[in-house]
């Protein structure tokens, strides 16, 4: 399964991966914001994304509407330190697999990660 992980902070990515890694996902892609993740998804074909929301350049909103307007097999679960009714109303109008708050909860990233492995296996 490849995993894409977007976000302007490196800090962010580095917990991100660790915390995916130390599940045993290997195949971890980064991107520094919305325009590197779309080049990176035609590259690597991502199976879920983890998307900041707000980033320099393009933001996760904009970049994941053209991601899944190409993708749209692609699973994208926003990374957002933002209060979860506020960027859900922004994305109404696109496909979100999920929402991940700061700090990230491990058990609620297993929990997602687990489900989609679930969703992967029944396809």
């Amino acid at each position: 399964m490849n995993v894409l992980i977007v976000d302007d902070s490196k800090f962010m990515r580095t917990i991100l991966r660790a915390a995916l890694t130390n599940m045993g996902f290997l195949d971890i892609y980064e991107a520094t914001n919305g325009w590197e993740a779309i080049r990176k998804t035609y590259m690597v074909s991502p199976d879920i994304i983890f998307m900041n929301f707000v980033m320099p350049e393009m933001d996760g909103l904009e970049s994941s509407r053209q991601i899944l307007e190409n993708f749209n097999d692609t699973k994208i679960v926003f990374v957002t330190s933002n209060e979860y009714s506020e960027v859900r109303q922004k994305i109404q109008e696109i496909k979100i697999y999920d929402f991940l708050t700061l700090p990230i909860e491990e058990e609620k990233l297993k929990r997602i990660m687990m489900e989609f492995e679930e969703v992967l296996e029944s396809m």
